[in-house]
């Protein structure tokens, strides 16, 4: 999103999400999406836990990537910061400009980006370029869907800036 547009909806309630009191971390195994959602002491209540102050999950932009580590630039315009990949699919690398969450709230690592992502649901559509479009969002060729499937699934996308999004994950 250009700095100059207006925020979306969709993108404030994903930024409040991931910066509000209650934070979603994403994993991605087995091709399907498991959310971790950490709420303090009770997990009924919205009120967050004493050590909450102390804990980070920003929202950045990937600029670029080489093995399994990534430079993630914040989206409130901060220092690049290079962390590990964590939460991915084996084998799934973002793009430069797609979006994550850097977080230090990963088991065994002090800093990590984790996926942002969000399901649609629909009948895939091959498009003549190869690309896919699934509930009017353009997803870049992937494998998950080169199965000739006519039937409704949910595609776990990658949150991006970019204009198409890629599948973490198929279900259905």
């Amino acid at each position: 999103m250009d700095r100059d547009q207006v925020m979306s909806r969709r993108q404030i309630l994903r930024v409040t999400a991931v910066l509000g009191s209650t934070v979603t971390a994403v994993a991605v195994s087995d091709g399907i999406a498991q959310a971790d959602t950490d709420t303090g002491t009770d997990p009924a209540s919205p009120v967050a836990s004493p050590d909450r102050a102390q804990k980070r999950a920003d929202l950045a932009s990937v600029a670029s990537i080489s093995g399994q580590t990534v430079s993630a630039t914040p989206v409130d315009g901060g220092e690049a910061v290079t962390v590990p990949l964590v939460g991915f699919p084996a084998g799934f690398a973002p793009r430069a400009g797609d979006r994550l969450a850097v977080t230090d709230q990963w088991p065994g690592i002090a800093l990590a980006a984790i996926p942002l992502c969000h399901w649609v649901s629909g009948v895939p559509k091959r498009q003549a370029n190869g690309e896919f479009v699934v509930a009017g969002q353009r997803i870049a060729s992937s494998r998950l869907l080169e199965v000739g499937r006519l039937r409704s699934v949910q595609v776990c996308l990658l949150d991006t800036d970019l204009p198409t999004a890629q599948a973490l994950a198929v279900r259905g």
